[in-house]
């Protein structure tokens, strides 16, 4: 009875139901899909559209087609709904069996060809799209099985680092970035004694060098050392007439090297910092002076191969806030005192390409964002050479963030 009472609902309504039906499917599938797969909802429009044109618009094409083979009278048709249209046909003494299977063949066949032409494609489409994740999904994973092995790279060769006997691993970057300060502050004070001043300002013009040019020779001393060798190394990288001034420095600084032998392994000099005057007190069990080349070269250009890799790989295979993460876990790890070098190093005339336009690599993944702030009390202020957020809207430095949280932890500064 439901049944008969269905086929006897006029088309019209019908059309009006389905339609409905249609709106609240089309209004489902773009929720769940965010409006996002288009091609998808076509396709499942497309075919909701066939589909019905199939159940309620085929009927009345297959009775227009029977009305032109089969003897049926205008009186005999008087109604418009599906139910006594079939019943006419079935009253009707069919005599051409074989014209009426080709109107139903010739009506639904096209339709149904054209259904499973579209789910074919839309078979092809889905494999060529998980063939092309799979493709993606495979660089993706030699890309990290490769980022993998460099880190553990990395970690072997701080692990690998020894000064003497007694400083290994991290704890030799502690004693390397404490050098490397009283290198600079005794630079600079020997640089702006009156012995020197007339020397330079033969060279340059002026009493005083440079910050920038005491800080370089400061760095490049620290990194190659003073000695026969190690002095050749870095009067091959300056201006030729800084040669007398170098060699001044040298047997100043060999004078340091016995006043740290006799004075019980420490060496003091006046310290002015951006936080005030003192005195710098620097206490190695090691010789001073004799150069890190052999240590922190392949150290550093590891590092700086591993990020420069991650920023390699092409955008669509990895975005950017994919390659920062990447780069946080090589940041993970780098002591505090790997970091105050690594900052030092790209101030440097050797660590130039961390600073490069092209790359800029230690503000595009804050890569020192680690780095405790007072501690890199000398030189520049990383303040003054970095922003507090990169292009990208991350932090740069995460001594801000700490020092925020101790100050406004109630929401006001605190008096």
């Amino acid at each position: 009875m439901i049944i008969k009472n269905f086929l006897k609902i006029d088309i019209k309504a019908g059309f009006a139901y389905i339609g409905e039906l249609v709106e609240r499917f089309v209004n489902k599938i773009l929720y769940k899909m965010n409006n996002k797969n288009y091609h998808l909802f076509y396709l499942l429009f497309f075919i909701t559209i066939t589909t019905w044109i199939l159940f309620f618009v085929g009927p009345e094409i297959i009775y227009q087609r029977l009305s032109s083979i089969l003897p049926i009278t205008h009186n005999q048709y008087t109604s418009d709904s599906i139910f006594q249209k079939e019943r006419i046909v079935e009253n009707a003494k069919i005599t051409q069996n074989g014209q009426i299977g080709d109107s139903f063949g010739g009506t639904l066949g096209p339709i149904i060809a054209w259904i499973a032409a579209i789910l074919t494609f839309a078979a092809f489409y889905v494999q060529y799209k998980s063939n092309e994740q799979q493709k993606i999904d495979l660089q993706i994973e030699r890309f990290e099985s490769k980022f993998y092995n460099m880190v553990e790279i990395l970690r072997e060769n701080v692990s690998e680092i020894t000064i003497g006997k007694s400083l290994q691993s991290r704890k030799a970057f502690i004693s390397m970035f404490n050098e490397l300060k009283f290198l600079y502050l005794t630079t600079d004070k020997f640089f702006k004694s009156s012995s020197q001043k007339a020397l330079i300002k033969t060279i340059t013009g002026n009493e005083t060098l440079s910050d920038e040019d005491t800080f370089n020779i400061a760095y490049l001393i620290f990194f190659f050392g003073i000695g026969q060798n190690s002095t050749k190394l870095i009067l091959s990288l300056v201006n030729p007439s800084y040669q007398g001034l170098l060699l001044n420095l040298e047997t100043f600084l060999q004078d340091q090297q016995i006043n740290w032998s006799t004075n019980k392994k420490q060496l003091s000099t006046a310290e002015k910092t951006h936080e005030g005057d003192g005195v710098f007190t620097l206490k190695t069990s090691y010789k001073p002076f004799n150069g890190h080349m052999s240590r922190l070269s392949h150290y550093l250009r590891h590092l700086f191969q591993l990020i420069k890799f991650i920023n390699d790989q092409k955008d669509h295979l990895i975005n950017y806030d994919a390659k920062y993460n990447y780069a946080v876990t090589v940041r993970a790890q780098l002591s505090t005192h790997e970091q105050l070098l690594l900052y030092y190093n790209a101030l440097s005339v050797l660590g130039k390409p961390w600073f490069d336009k092209d790359n800029d690599f230690l503000k595009k993944y804050c890569m020192i964002k680690n780095m405790p702030i007072p501690l890199a009390d000398f030189y520049k202020k990383p303040f003054d050479v970095l922003p507090n957020n990169n292009d990208f809207g991350k932090t740069m430095f995460e001594w801000t963030e700490i020092y925020d949280r101790m100050n406004k932890s109630d929401g006001t500064p605190k008096e």
